[in-house]
């Protein structure tokens, strides 16, 4: 992924300076771009993350199927963020086989089918997401998931300046300012 973004930044613009960034996991990517691009010899001025601590494996193993799904729910903003842990709850009564298991179990259409019943109706309408394409986006996002669990940064940026944005946590995160106390300050 990381080869494939440089390579299509270099064809846009083949010399820097670079700006490059990143919200959640897309922000791991934007530095691991930044050390591609800069390794050959590229400039690269500037990096920002948006949302994500450096070291990520605890969260991304902390995240079950149902929770990415729900996670996906939440950032399509079809869930809203304060009835997490109800519609979590919720899920496990009507489906106590997802509890505690992290692999899409063979009932994940009827899951996928249950969450889109409990999600914002018209928000459904504006993002006009079929089961189909909802599935895709549940693949990607658990795939996504399963990545960040073994990626530990290592090295860091030889010239680019890097800012680190703090936006609102998820709640599971705890408050902003010990969000950014926690985890995000391990950037530096």
């Amino acid at each position: 992924m990381v080869t494939a973004y440089a390579t299509a930044i270099e064809s846009k613009q083949a010399e820097g300076p670079y700006y490059v960034g990143g919200y959640s996991f897309g922000g791991a990517v934007a530095f691991e771009i930044a050390k591609k691009l800069e390794a050959k010899g590229k400039t690269v001025a500037w990096v920002g993350v948006f949302n994500l601590p450096p070291h990520i494996q605890f969260r991304m193993k902390e995240l079950i199927w149902v929770e990415v799904l729900i996670n996906l729910f939440m950032f399509l903003a079809l869930v809203p963020s304060n009835v997490f842990e109800k519609v979590k709850n919720e899920l496990y009564e009507v489906f106590p086989n997802t509890r505690g298991s992290d692999v899409e179990p063979e009932n994940s259409v009827d899951i996928l089918n249950w969450l889109l019943e409990h999600s914002d109706q018209k928000r459904l309408q504006e993002l006009q997401l079929s089961i189909e394409e909802i599935t895709r986006w549940g693949h990607v996002a658990y795939t996504l998931s399963c990545l960040g669990r073994t990626y530990d940064p290592v090295g860091g940026l030889q010239k680019a300046l890097m800012t680190i944005f703090c936006a609102i946590p998820l709640p599971q995160m705890g408050t902003r300012e010990v969000f950014k106390r926690d985890r995000l300050s391990h950037w530096n």
